[in-house]
């Protein structure tokens, strides 16, 4: 059953650790910083409505107005940011489509000593579309306007000069608001994890990982759970490229009705990063099977991505992520793969006022009607962001 007090839940395991770890320290009130972001961007897109039909695909001008609020604290021996945006889009043409985003992140590090320590974050977006490659790959088609709350809570601990473990538990719901769509469903998920790490040099380190996971769907019976079992390898090559590989095996179960059926697969997980000059590179590959969380299924997939930043000058930067992602649901062997890449220019004018233009491109090919259909998707942005 899906727990309907997850807010109120989430808020409370927030609250209780910064309750407890304020009996230990005090903050400086001084080491506080409020800060506000006005944003106003001009934005085309060819598909509003993210469809495949040739006849039903809406294009528009629109703008966006946005402002963010935000907190940052640091003290000795903890950290605190709270932010919230707020997201206005209006659309010359198609005023229907008119729309209200927003999210609320927090993020809060406590040092109970210098060799253990406590990090809380949650995040609360309210959406209408998928705003990254990640969150499209697997996800609905079209506009369905959804809220999700993700709450993670680690505690990292240095055993000694050599061994270090983390411990994390997550809570993820996925809660459907207004989509026709009776295919899409709410969800729940909970995750525990704990890794370990053997630090057999200064270059290398051993790692072992294990996860448990479990969804269930909001109004049936149906919950998925998931065992995952990994080892690898951190491996600093240079002073600049660093290899982190993982891989393991990926245990399922799901249950429909009192009826189990489980499953075997592989699991992997590999990541390279690289500095050089004024350029950032890093290249990521995951496979993994996992419940889905707006419809009823395992999605089995792998996933890869690129991601660039450079600083060309000193007031101007430049970024480029590329994805690729195929999957396939288990129980209706309905296939996906999403292809996109986004890339960014953003200018530093003053201390307080930047610029930024934008492209994206996607494309996804899905065989969920019975046949393959093609949905791409092309925005072009140009922002100006002011700072107080």
């Amino acid at each position: 059953m899906l727990h309907y007090l997850n807010p109120v839940r989430t808020i409370l395991f927030i609250f209780i650790f910064l309750i407890i770890s304020s009996n230990a320290y005090a903050f400086d009130i001084k080491a506080y910083d409020l800060y506000a972001n006005i944003n106003i961007s001009s934005m085309y897109d060819d598909n509003i409505t993210l469809d495949a039909a040739e006849n039903t695909i809406y294009k528009d001008n629109l703008t966006k107005l946005g402002l963010e609020l935000g907190f940052r604290y640091e003290g000795k021996n903890r950290t605190l940011t709270v932010s919230g945006n707020i997201w206005q889009s209006l659309y010359s043409k198609y005023d229907a489509f008119n729309d209200l985003t927003g999210d609320i992140t927090l993020d809060f590090t406590n040092h109970f000593t210098e060799y253990d320590w406590i990090r809380v974050k949650n995040a609360y977006f309210n959406k209408f579309v998928a705003d990254t490659f990640v969150d499209a790959f697997g996800q609905p088609q079209g506009r369905n306007k959804y809220y999700s709350n993700d709450f993670n809570l680690s505690y990292n601990k240095h055993i000694s000069s050599q061994i270090s473990a983390i411990a994390t538990y997550q809570n993820g719901f996925w809660k459907n608001i207004d989509s026709g769509d009776s295919g899409i469903i709410s969800s729940n998920t909970d995750r525990v994890s704990v890794a370990a790490d053997y630090m057999h040099s200064a270059a290398t380190t051993y790692t072992s990982y294990y996860e448990f996971s479990k969804t269930a769907y909001e109004g049936t019976d149906t919950e998925i759970s998931g065992h995952i079992i990994g080892v690898g390898v951190k491996q600093h090559i240079t002073k600049q490229l660093f290899f982190h590989g993982l891989g393991g095996a990926n245990f399922t179960d799901k249950v429909i009705k009192g009826k189990e059926v489980s499953g075997l697969g592989g699991y992997m997980k590999v990541m390279a990063t690289n500095e050089f000059k004024n350029t950032f590179l890093q290249v990521s590959i995951e496979k993994r099977k996992q419940a889905n969380t707006s419809r009823e299924e395992l999605f089995d997939f792998w996933e890869s991505r690129i991601a660039i930043t450079r600083q060309i000058s000193a007031n101007l930067s430049s970024s480029l992520l590329g994805f690729y992602g195929h999957g396939r649901f288990e129980s209706s062997d309905i296939s996906e793969d999403l292809l996109g890449t986004d890339i960014n220019l953003t200018y530093i004018f003053s201390k307080n006022i930047k610029g930024i233009m934008s492209y994206a491109h996607s494309e996804k090919e899905t065989t969920e009607s019975g046949q393959s259909l093609v949905y791409t998707k092309n925005t072009i942005l140009a922002g100006l962001t002011v700072g107080f």
